[in-house]
């Protein structure tokens, strides 16, 4: 199964299967927004690649596994200025010939930051249908995702 964005990204089919196979619990939409950026991790700077982005966190896509829970500090250039969220790990699945796919939970952000994120992705809700769309958990699941 393949998915599509409105911008014409393909996603491979072994993603767009793991995808799926993940429970959603956003707050906030997630548009598909493929941007470089990097973390540090054990004392090292990684290159990464978002797959999407949302004032909750993001998806990246990277060749290193990431371990569940891990918390890691983020640079990420938004048009010309970069923000510096610090993000947790929500979950890191390794796919073959592809790499490591995991989602990112943001846990903290300046407020400069923040009002970036939220004019850089205002900017997108005007051109791009969300990619996932906010759900709800039920009530008694406190396991929320960004």
């Amino acid at each position: 199964m393949n998915l599509s964005t409105r911008a014409n990204t393909q996603v491979p089919s072994d993603v767009s299967d793991t995808i799926l196979s993940l429970p959603l619990r956003r707050n906030h939409p997630r548009y598909a927004v493929q941007r470089i950026a990097s973390y540090n991790y054990e004392g090292r700077s990684f290159l990464t690649l978002t797959l999407d982005l949302g004032m909750g966190g993001m998806r990246i896509k990277t060749r290193n596994d990431i371990p569940e829970d891990e918390c890691l500090a983020f640079k990420l250039v938004l048009g010309e200025r970069p923000i510096f969220p610090k993000g947790r790990v929500v979950y890191s699945r390794f796919l073959p010939d592809t790499g490591s796919i995991s989602g990112i939970q943001f846990v903290e952000v300046s407020q400069p930051d923040r009002a970036l994120l939220n004019d850089y992705l205002g900017a997108l809700n005007t051109s791009l249908e969300p990619l996932i769309l906010p759900v709800r958990p039920k009530a008694g699941n406190s396991d929320e995702r960004a």
